[in-house]
């Protein structure tokens, strides 16, 4: 029962409103766009990733991340690719 209780709390914890950021969805369309397959190698940023379940500070974080890299992608392996620019 004392388990129970605590994966419940912990699924509560997870539920706390933030959803994934638009700049992290061009991200990860930018990495399939370059190499199918290659979102799966960054979860976090995935809609039910890790930056997205604690708290606003880490979710801007994330965002501020999924920026860098799809400008980094831009002017390289993703020239040229719409979902890049």
């Amino acid at each position: 029962m004392r388990r129970l209780f605590f994966v419940a709390l912990l699924s509560l914890a997870a539920c706390n409103g933030i959803s994934q950021s638009p700049q992290c969805a061009a991200y990860l369309a930018c990495t399939e766009a370059v190499m199918a397959g290659s979102s799966a190698n960054y979860p976090s940023y995935a809609e039910a990733g890790a930056c997205w379940s604690t708290d606003q500070k880490s979710a801007d974080l994330c965002t501020a991340a999924c920026v860098q890299g799809r400008q980094y992608l831009a002017f390289g392996a993703g020239a040229g690719k719409a979902e890049c620019q």
